[in-house]
């Protein structure tokens, strides 16, 4: 639990120091992350999705739970957006928060913490939905809203928006077929999988700007409550529908309100910088969600 604690607010601070000290370009985030989604994200998710148990049937619901809470968090975020009249680059980063939470870095690590290794496990599968999430649902989002550009231009393929989305498809598929992994491939994704978070938790320290959340507390807020108020009482009533209440005794339920419990996801900071959408309101929207998660998971868990 404390090295994933250090490796996360360990690569986050050194890359909030780096870019105060100047020791990194402010052009370096974007092409750093393209590089990620590029070349290293694809093989450790289509080794991670290998192993996958697509035929456990008895919880093969928990990642649309999961889809279904993040999808209803966007219907108050649109409405607000059109509401307040966002701005484009502004309503790109604020629908984006609104609908990635920190399930994994945060809510799985919690879960785990708190409920054991089965609790983890569960984790795993709610929030299966997110990886080909981030580049449909995600990219689709912040696509509409990225400021546009030259028409004359050609159109390109992009390799780092649809590299990701293969790799998931084809360790899906070979956990489908239920072809073996070579046993090495685990030694392999344990040493890609650190290293990869770190650079990308890195990264993304070096387009935190503290200093400028003042000015966007208030939208900020608004998002807590969706996120930590709205989206874990749609997460608790999916659940008791689905009966998860009666499930490993009630672990299965208690799993999905936590994590629908999360604040806005570190994706959301990654997707603003890749479509050039406002980076400083969706920075806002993920610090004053992280801090004020701190008040309010404890209380949840207490409910639970």
């Amino acid at each position: 639990m404390w090295s994933s604690l250090l490796l996360f607010w360990g690569a986050l601070g050194v890359g909030y120091g780096a870019r105060r000290l100047h020791l990194v370009p402010p052009s370096f985030a974007a092409p750093c992350i393209r590089w990620l989604a590029s070349f290293v994200a694809p093989p450790v998710i289509l080794f991670a999705m290998w192993v996958v148990d697509l035929k456990h049937l008895a919880l093969v619901s928990l990642p649309f739970v999961g889809l279904a809470v993040s999808g209803a968090s966007l219907l108050p975020a649109w409405w607000l957006a059109r509401r307040w009249q966002l701005p484009s680059s502004q309503r790109g980063s604020w629908l984006v928060s609104a609908f990635f939470s920190n399930v994994g870095f945060l809510g799985a690590l919690i879960a785990f913490v708190v409920w054991g290794e089965g609790a983890y496990g569960l984790c795993q599968l709610f929030f299966l939905f997110f990886g080909p999430a981030v580049y449909t649902v995600g990219y689709g989002l912040a696509g509409r809203y990225a400021p546009r550009p030259d028409t004359a231009a050609p159109r390109r393929v992009e390799l780092w928006r649809w590299a990701p989305m293969v790799g998931t498809l084809v360790g899906l598929a070979l956990s489908w077929w239920e072809v073996p992994r070579p046993g090495f491939l685990t030694t392999v994704n344990r040493a890609l999988i650190p290293w990869m978070t770190a650079i990308y938790l890195f990264t993304i320290g070096t387009m935190v700007h503290v200093s400028r959340v003042g000015r966007d507390v208030r939208p900020a807020l608004w998002m807590c409550g969706i996120k930590l108020l709205y989206a874990p009482l749609v997460g608790a009533g999916l659940a008791w529908l689905l009966h998860y209440h009666t499930l490993q005794e009630g672990l299965v339920f208690r799993v999905v309100v936590l994590e629908s419990a999360m604040p806005p996801a570190l994706t959301s900071l990654t997707l603003t910088t890749l479509f050039a959408l406002d980076q400083d309101f969706a920075n806002s929207l993920w610090i004053v969600g992280a801090v004020l998660s701190m008040a309010v998971v404890p209380v949840v868990l207490w409910l639970l």
